[in-house]
């Protein structure tokens, strides 16, 4: 994924990659040779989940494979990382704990994990923080949907849409509880958590063959627009009516109500 470079003088990006070894590296290109520079480096360890959270029992040195990211848009320094295992973490670029076992050439490598929250049972396939609110993001893995709050572990919305694997899960730019998810079967489902916070309001024929849709994207500078794109190389632009797109009253202030910390 591409990341903005506070650094730069004239807004040049870094990029940040994940992978199965665990390791979340960050790179910088080379405008004159074209080749990437590492910058930095991380790795999440089973060390970062707390033992009553773990789902396996893997020495606490062994990696944990990432598969998804996704930034706050209100703090540059903090993303959410979902793994293959079902770990979904807080994480920090700003980390200094040294990881135990890893070690990369040419930069130090660090454990991000600032917070573990309560996982999946299969892998997340993708995670989305809100454009709207700075504690809220959107997990999708195996079939189910949660809202978590960054500042509590369990989630505050669970939503199992029944239509096979969850690939991936974006909230709209424009309307605050509004949210798409492609998924297994085909379709692409549009939430408005005004509306219902269980069923979907809208569902989408991604693919007329049954093909899995892997993506589903809003546009930022056209906000009727969405994007979907399926196993089978087709993408599919939809233009969506003004009642999913246009702001309403009350919208944050749902969002603000789903935000709300519970105290066991």
């Amino acid at each position: 994924m591409w990341l903005n470079d506070p650094a730069s003088k004239d807004k040049k990006f870094k990029i940040m990659s994940a992978g199965g070894d665990g390791k979340i590296l960050i790179w910088r290109l080379s405008q004159s040779s074209k080749n990437l520079k590492l910058l930095s480096g991380f790795v999440v360890q089973t060390d970062s989940i707390p033992r009553n959270l773990r789902v396996s029992k893997a020495r606490g040195d062994s990696l944990v494979g990432v598969t998804c990211l996704s930034f706050s848009h209100e703090d540059k320094t903090t993303f959410v990382a979902g793994s293959e295992g079902g770990g979904v973490f807080k994480c920090s670029t700003n980390a200094t704990t040294t990881a135990t076992s890893e070690d990369i050439q040419s930069v130090p490598v660090h454990s991000p994990v600032t917070f573990a929250f309560h996982p999946y049972l299969g892998p997340i396939h993708s995670v989305c923080c809100s454009p709207h609110h700075r504690n809220l993001f959107l997990t999708a893995g195996t079939d189910t949907l949660r809202l978590y709050n960054m500042l509590q572990l369990m989630p505050s919305l669970t939503i199992e849409p029944s239509c096979g694997y969850l690939y991936s899960v974006r909230w709209s730019y424009t309307r605050p509880v509004v949210f798409a998810v492609s998924c297994g079967n085909g379709k692409v489902l549009l939430y408005d958590l005004k509306a219902n916070r269980i069923n979907p309001v809208m569902t989408l024929d991604g693919c007329s063959k049954g093909s899995s849709i892997f993506t589903a994207e809003f546009n930022p500078s056209r906000k009727h627009l969405l994007a979907s794109g399926n196993g089978r190389g087709e993408v599919k632009v939809w233009k969506l009516n003004d009642d999913l797109v246009s702001h309403k009253p009350r919208d944050q202030d749902i969002l603000e109500s789903l935000a709300v910390l519970h105290v066991d």
